[in-house]
């Protein structure tokens, strides 16, 4: 128990660094580039969060099974998104 929890403290500090960084960066030339990708965050996370309390433990391979599913859906659309067109930038 104590490995997991430290596992999911390394994956929250490593997103919250990862965040920082991306905004912190000044290159990105959209200037609402920080607070897309904030509100592109928030859906997963309101049903992330709503999932992980309503969920027991027992339920958590099909849980994470979902995740893994959205992730590849993810990946599809933006697979899909610059196979149509391959110029477009953020």
């Amino acid at each position: 128990v104590s490995t997991s929890k430290m596992g999911m403290l390394y994956g929250i500090g490593g997103m919250i660094a990862l965040i920082a960084a991306y905004w912190a960066d000044t290159t990105y030339t959209y200037a609402d580039g920080p607070w897309l990708v904030a509100a592109s965050m928030a859906p997963g996370a309101i049903l992330g969060l709503v999932s992980a309390y309503a969920v027991g433990m027992t339920g958590l391979p099909e849980m994470v099974g979902a995740y893994n599913g959205f992730g590849g859906l993810a990946a599809a659309l933006t697979g899909i998104g610059t196979y149509l067109d391959p110029q477009a930038t953020l």
